[in-house]
């Protein structure tokens, strides 16, 4: 009891006082630190005299709260508390063996989905928690120096998530548009956290691939492309959906805005192209421009949201670079290949000084720090 009432604390506290706040990511970590000291990292009740439904109440409990930790981490640019070798990660309504990374027992993309389950709370928190262990080992990727080494364990990640994608239940995952589809408004809302995970999965994974130069690379962009149109296609259809566990200024904030970021790097450094051909500037403006307007006109949050600081600035940033690109000469970097100059000198210089949009945070960070720093390119002070 003592854990769930603290979760809910953490999660009030990201209402009153924004995802960013100090007091919330320490009330993240109260949760954390019970969860150890109940020994929920190792076990859940091995005895029989445990009744099942007990065991699995523990184990979403700890689902929940590991992928908590890694979302938030990455939002906020910090390291993550729980690390899983150190864990035994069950899964609710998991038979069997724990999650390992050993090879000795099976691994998330495993796990056996019921064709007819449900599209709901428990089967969220599942799909979150495979999730959460993908994101975690591409963090560990960010550290790897060796390009061979980390393109080849970056293969094996790829694969382990196109697996763990295909294996959901059809009617878990959004194929198309997302008006099209008939379910409840909750499990519409559970679609698209559910594509919202997996997107970021291969966006994280991409970046870490190709850094430092992250929004020069085509398979980079398609996927911010459509992490952004599913971020924006959500938003104008709010009214379709109801909260199922993560509020849609939260999808904005964490997954929208990262894709815009890397869209936004790829216009101003000139080197956008896209692998697909399906991708093109237009759609891109366009996207951007609705994502601008929802916010702007306070569509989707007011003034007073703790968030509104973070997305206020990116909306700036956004709107001065669709400004400057609408109102100047058509680029033709964008219309086909892009310069190889820009595309392998991220660095752009204005008085005789570079400027870096990865200065003073990490490349996965798409917080305050990096909108101020996109602000300042050479392009947006352009006469």
């Amino acid at each position: 009891m003592q854990l769930l009432l603290q979760y809910e604390n953490w999660i009030i506290h990201t209402f009153l006082d924004g995802d960013q706040s100090y007091h919330s990511w320490r009330r993240l970590g109260d949760v954390t630190s019970s969860l150890f000291a109940l020994g929920y990292h190792e076990h859940t009740g091995q005895s029989d005299f445990v009744p099942m439904f007990l065991k699995d109440v523990r184990r979403a409990a700890f689902a929940r709260t590991y992928s908590a930790d890694k979302n938030v981490s990455i939002f906020l640019g910090r390291p993550p508390r729980i690390h899983r070798n150190y864990c035994k990660i069950q899964l609710p309504g998991a038979t069997g063996e724990s999650i390992r990374e050993d090879g000795s027992q099976k691994l998330p993309r495993h796990f056996d989905w019921d064709p007819n389950a449900r599209l709901d709370y428990v089967a969220d928190t599942r799909w979150s928690a495979m999730c959460a262990i993908l994101k975690e080992v591409i963090l560990d990727l960010y550290l790897e120096q060796d390009h061979n080494r980390r393109s080849h364990r970056a293969e094996i990640i790829l694969s382990d998530a196109e697996v763990q994608w295909r294996t959901l239940p059809s009617h878990f995952r959004l194929e198309g548009a997302l008006k099209l589809r008939s379910q409840q408004h909750m499990e519409r809302d559970l679609m698209v956290s559910t594509k919202l995970n997996h997107l970021h999965i291969l966006c994280l994974l991409r970046m870490a691939v190709v850094r430092p130069l992250p929004e020069s690379d085509p398979q980079l962009i398609d996927v911010s492309a459509r992490m952004l149109s599913l971020v924006v296609e959500a938003a104008v259809l709010k009214d379709h959906l109801a909260n199922s566990g993560t509020s849609l200024v939260w999808k904005v904030a964490y997954y929208g805005l990262a894709a815009a970021g890397v869209l936004c790097l790829s216009l101003l450094n000139q080197c956008f192209c896209s692998k697909s051909g399906e991708t093109t500037v237009a759609k891109v403006v366009q996207y951007l421009s609705v994502l601008v307007a929802q916010i702007q006109t306070e569509a989707l949050f007011h003034h007073e949201d703790p968030n509104f600081a973070l997305l206020a600035k990116a909306t700036r940033t956004i709107k001065g670079l669709l400004e400057r690109l609408l109102s100047s000469k058509p680029l033709p970097q964008m219309l086909g290949q892009p310069d190889r100059a820009s595309a392998t000198g991220l660095t752009a210089a204005t008085n005789g000084e570079e400027w870096d949009p990865w200065i003073n945070h990490n490349l996965q960070d798409f917080e305050v720090v990096f909108w101020n720093n996109l602000a300042e390119h050479p392009f947006l002070h352009g006469d």
